[in-house]
């Protein structure tokens, strides 16, 4: 919706309303699935102990009504949706979090090919939903982000939990730094892409919002991957509990909205 032509029309507000619906369930099913997996590990984790399942707030048998219930959901939202590829990128969405939460985190590298895969997956829904087709410039620019979001979110769990850990799941303390590196180089060429393509494809030439993409992207760049800020291995969580992250959001916002209604 935000990348692409809202169309208005009641039809299609309740169609992206229905398929966010559709996605937020069997999101919610896959969460609740992965913590009743998880939930030993989870209790022994500085953060993530704090779970519902994990703390005890919701225990077994009713965290297993709740994945039936959102399932159940899922199953009659995509029956009312009646779309293909919906089931497609749902069931692959199931499949592939199972494996991952088996056997898949546990193999080296491949953890992180597969946060990799459920970040795109998310975008290619919302394109589905939409019925529109990808860029090839704008699979690249997610993949890059994504490879770099996924890499750092393996890094932070590392650095929040003990050297076990790190041991269980085959890396090494070598392994550390060479992703550390490679993590914050991918989010600058997705950067780079994302200027290529405004430049050379949209042909977008205005100077003032160039600088602002490029200042904002080059200060959340190396604030958010900052490994002392924050003790969280979420994307979201070390977002909002930045406050420079937030305020240069907030500056970049202002700026760009002056832009567009030419204050400057």
């Amino acid at each position: 919706m935000i990348l692409t032509n809202f169309d208005w029309h009641y039809q299609s507000i309740s169609l992206y309303i229905l398929g966010f619906l559709f996605f937020s369930f069997l999101a919610s099913t896959i969460y609740v699935f992965n913590d009743m997996v998880d939930f030993e590990d989870d209790r022994k984790h500085p953060e993530k102990k704090n779970r519902p399942i994990a703390s005890g707030l919701i225990s077994m048998p009713q965290a297993r009504g709740i994945l039936v219930v959102c399932l159940l959901l899922v199953i009659l939202l995509g029956i009312y949706l009646q779309n293909l590829h919906l089931y497609l990128l749902g069931g692959a969405y199931i499949i592939m979090n199972i494996f991952y939460s088996y056997w898949g985190k546990q193999i080296k590298f491949m953890d992180i090919f597969f946060l990799i895969s459920f970040y795109l997956l998310r975008i290619i829904f919302g394109f589905e939903i939409e019925g529109l087709l990808i860029s090839q410039m704008f699979i690249l620019v997610s993949i890059t982000l994504f490879s770099s979001l996924a890499i750092n979110k393996r890094l932070n769990e590392f650095s929040i939990t003990n050297r076990d850990a790190l041991i269980s799941k085959n890396y090494t303390i070598n392994d550390q730094a060479y992703l550390r590196i490679l993590s914050v180089s991918l989010s600058l060429i997705s950067l780079l892409i994302f200027n290529i393509h405004n430049i050379f494809v949209l042909e977008v030439h205005s100077i003032h919002s160039t600088i602002a993409i490029n200042f904002l992207g080059l200060f959340i760049i190396f604030n958010f991957f900052d490994h002392a800020n924050t003790q969280s291995d979420e994307t979201l969580h070390k977002i909002l509990r930045s406050k420079k992250i937030i305020i240069a959001i907030l500056v970049f916002l202002v700026y760009y909205a002056g832009i567009m209604r030419k204050w400057w």
